[in-house]
């Protein structure tokens, strides 16, 4: 499918989710590699967010990952609110995914990087590659899509 949206130049895009139950950083690396051979324009990349008396939360409490009384507040791209050993790195993993796909000699380096705790830069670096995605589908121009971003800022 995707060799034939870009043999007839249409535009696509992958939709991704990090840190699923019992992922491991070598299932989200397959991730990676399985969106690097698609060559997408652009990756969406997001934390898994288990919501409320869903089926997969419920799974992930009984398997000691998510803890019962867990108050669901919106972490995604945040963080995890799952336990577990690799949580912090597939958290890392997720917001450095899209510059994997689009410059795979950086994986290296990004496979060292994902070892420090989660932090601002990281989230700066998540957010400076989501622009691509978020151009497209927004269809705005880069000063308008700053100007944009900007303001969500301001909000939040």
């Amino acid at each position: 499918a995707a060799r034939l949206l870009r043999k007839h130049k249409v535009k696509f895009g992958t939709y991704n989710m990090f840190g699923l139950p019992h992922e491991t950083l070598s299932m989200a690396y397959e991730t990676i590699d399985f969106n690097r051979k698609l060559k997408p324009d652009y990756t969406i990349n997001n934390v898994f967010q288990p919501y409320p008396k869903t089926e997969i939360a419920g799974y992930a409490a009984e398997h000691g990952l998510l803890n019962p009384n867990t108050d669901y507040l919106d972490t995604m791209n945040e963080g995890s609110i799952l336990h577990g050993e690799e949580i912090d790195r597939l958290v890392n993993l997720c917001r450095f995914a899209a510059m994997g796909v689009r410059y795979p000699l950086l994986l290296p380096l990004i496979k060292v990087l994902i070892r420090f705790p989660p932090n601002r830069l990281f989230k700066m670096v998540f957010d400076l590659s989501s622009a691509p995605a978020m151009k497209s589908n927004l269809n705005l121009n880069w000063v308008n899509l700053l100007r944009w971003g900007i303001k969500l800022r301001k909000i939040t």
